[in-house]
């Protein structure tokens, strides 16, 4: 079998998702197929992208409805004899959908599927009941969009297989401290982040508590303008960074103030890891909510958010809370369970639970 692999990913690190399609790779080949892969132009110079010198990849402009885009992808279907399409993020799905009408496609949706108003129900009726209606199969990566896809798909055509993660980059806490505590957010957009209410819990006064926040350009850019002559002494700002093990070390409590989310990967990290965390009661979240010291606040609410990070201050983890989280995560997220959820739905049997 001859699978394309899409994926419209251009971050600047590798992050979770190229070690999982370095391990879906392997595992492709181990039972004698072929995969080629297609990234965002962009990518060609990432550090990141010396991990494919041995593989196929074709590089494309990031322009997912353009003419020039669907012609692109029809001509490397034909010329690779695809058989099966694997699409990542959104953008490529529908592209490949056009290009390949009579391909069979798998849509791995890795964002929240928002249906709050008339235009997005009809604009997500539209992708996956009718441009996704033959020979496409969608996953979801969170049991809640899994229930939406469901409702617009259909049973037949959706499923939910939730990432995987690289357990293998992440170090385990040996130790909780019982002095101050910093508390760790990834923001690399701030108001889909919930920078804002987090800016406004710290101010409101979380004692012995310090903010460290992993910032892209965006994110510093808003802390520059809130705090134009100098920052708080509870605020620290930290360049991205691929080691993100050494930042869950350095960290006493996570925090996902997300408004919206696909799959929180960062979140599904800090368990592992054995961290407390704190999380808004969203979509992309819920599958957490099982877990062991896990405190969950009011989306957008900076008083919920500063009782829920005092109420985690007061309830330490344990080694005991800690290992059931991490049981639980090897058992439902590693990335050999989920290389074989996705290996079935690229097999036209799609794993049910």
């Amino acid at each position: 079998m001859n699978i394309a692999l899409l994926a419209s990913y251009a971050a600047p690190y590798p992050g979770n998702f190229i070690p999982s399609v370095i391990f879906l790779n392997r595992k492709i080949k181990e039972r004698g197929d072929k995969i080629v892969f297609v990234f965002p132009e962009e990518t060609k110079d990432r550090e990141w992208m010396k991990l494919f010198e041995n593989e196929k990849v074709y590089f494309l402009p990031y322009a997912p409805y353009s003419p020039s885009t669907i012609k692109a992808l029809r001509r490397l279907f034909k010329d690779e004899k695809i058989d099966v399409i694997y699409s990542h993020f959104c953008g490529w799905d529908i592209s490949s959908r056009i290009a390949a009408p009579f391909t069979r496609n798998v849509w791995h949706c890795r964002m929240n599927v928002r249906t709050d108003t008339a235009a997005k129900k009809i604009k997500y009726f539209i992708k996956y009941r009718i441009v996704g209606s033959f020979k496409t199969f969608s996953m979801a990566n969170t049991p809640a969009v899994g229930k939406k896809l469901l409702k617009i798909a259909g049973k037949k055509r959706s499923n939910t297989v939730c990432n995987g993660i690289d357990f293998s980059r992440l170090n385990i806490k040996k130790e909780y401290r019982e002095e101050k505590k910093n508390v760790l957010l990834f923001g690399w957009q701030p108001f889909v982040k919930g920078l804002d209410t987090v800016c406004d819990a710290f101010e409101n006064g979380i004692e012995n508590a310090s903010l460290t926040v992993s910032c892209q350009n965006a994110t510093k850019e808003y802390l520059q303008k809130r705090y134009p002559q100098k920052l708080p002494q509870w605020l620290i700002p930290e360049e991205p960074t691929n080691n993100v093990s050494a930042l869950y070390d350095n960290a006493d409590i996570f925090l996902s103030a997300s408004i919206t989310e696909g799959f929180a990967t960062a979140l599904a990290e800090a368990l592992y890891s054995g961290l407390p965390c704190v999380i808004s009661n969203i979509e992309g979240t819920d599958w957490a909510w099982e877990m062991k010291n896990v405190f969950v606040f009011e989306t957008g609410n900076p008083e919920s958010l500063k009782a829920a990070i005092e109420k985690c201050k007061a309830e330490p983890m344990s080694f005991e809370n800690a290992e059931y989280n991490r049981k639980i995560m090897l058992q439902k997220y590693s990335l050999e369970t989920w290389s074989k959820k996705v290996m079935s739905a690229l097999d036209g049997k799609p794993y049910r639970e």
